[in-house]
């Protein structure tokens, strides 16, 4: 059965319990009337006018789902002849079949059929507004839902889009540092090129949203060591990174941002502290850099604005993200949950 219609189904039951025990509590203040349509000789009418009152309550309901274009005129129109078919129905086992068969009458005889037509016209209007407002209802959610998935949809598509930014962002610097030890003719140029076949790979075909942390640790150490390839130095850097045995993940590429801008704008002479910590709840990074007068910081570069949106579609306001400055320091700092 469609799923619709069930819950058409369980809202009418629940409504024709709760009213009619309600109405009998109000106004006879006890149980009698509704004990007498549960007794056996009155049950298969009780069944039978409710079967009436349920099919006056879908109709309405599936109108409404056919999505005509005119849907309340087809209403208005089943609301006039409906009500004589259902009204019909009802005076037949009622005032005709009832009688003969079990001896009950709904109305006292002689009641006239317009009395019977408005009486049945209150009860078939209240019935067949709950299949309008289930509809109502249903539709509301199913709009809450689709809008709901769009937004998902919208943040998959910006993420991957801005992860789709973060390696033709970083093989440009390589590439020109691949460049310039070629024009050297350092024998470094090799190992840059193979360190960074590894790295690409990781990039390019690491699809999942959240990868272990051993994966990021291992491409920011490669990313490091590349770096430093194109160096005539041996420079100072402080790498504190969590045990191999941490089960935290994150999202991939995360790290290399805060290194490279570290690499790119800082005075690498000087020491270089790249900290990152993790535990069952929060992970926390931070890289900390010199800079020289030449060698400002730069805060809103392409990979620091693009992590900075990641972060937020990701995590929301779960996710920090700062910088800070001092007279020849930059510290760039993230915290985020890895629950």
């Amino acid at each position: 059965m469609d799923k619709g219609y069930g819950q058409l189904i369980r809202w009418h039951i629940i409504f024709c319990v709760f009213y009619y025990l309600v109405q009998d509590l109000l106004m006879d203040r006890s149980l009698d009337s509704l004990r007498e349509l549960l007794a056996p000789h009155d049950l298969l009418l009780t069944l039978a006018s409710f079967v009436i009152l349920f099919v006056y309550a879908a109709v309405p309901y599936a109108i409404l789902r056919k999505k005509y274009d005119r849907p309340w005129y087809v209403l208005a129109a089943w609301l006039l002849a409906g009500t004589l078919v259902a009204a019909g129905f009802r005076y037949i086992i009622e005032e005709v079949v009832a009688p003969v068969t079990i001896g009950f009458r709904n109305y006292p005889l002689g009641t006239s059929l317009l009395t019977y037509y408005l009486d049945n016209l209150y009860y078939l209007i209240l019935h067949g507004a709950i299949g309008a407002v289930v509809f109502l209802l249903q539709t509301t959610q199913l709009r809450e839902q689709q809008k709901q998935a769009l937004i998902v949809e919208n943040q998959r598509t910006e993420l991957a889009f801005l992860r789709s930014q973060i390696n033709p962002h970083f093989l440009f610097n390589t590439l020109n540092n691949v460049y310039s030890l070629f024009f050297q003719r350092s024998d470094k140029a090799l190992r840059v090129i193979e360190r960074l076949t590894v790295m690409l790979r990781y990039g390019l075909y690491e699809k999942a949203e959240r990868v272990p942390l051993r994966k990021e640790v291992e491409h920011l150490v490669n990313f490091i060591e590349l770096e430093k390839l194109r160096l005539d130095f041996e420079p100072d850097i402080s790498l504190n990174l969590p045990d191999d045995d941490t089960l935290a993940e994150v999202p991939p590429l995360l790290l290399i941002t805060f290194a490279e801008n570290a690499f790119k704008h800082g005075d690498l002479r000087q020491p270089l502290s790249i900290d990152l910590r993790a535990d069952a709840t929060t992970l926390t990074y931070a890289v900390t850099n010199h800079y020289g007068d030449k060698r400002k910081p730069q805060d809103g570069g392409i990979g620091i604005e693009n992590l900075r949106k990641r972060l937020s579609l990701l995590y929301g306001d779960r996710a920090t993200m700062d910088a800070s400055k001092s007279a020849d320091t930059y510290r760039a700092h993230l915290q985020i949950p890895t629950s």
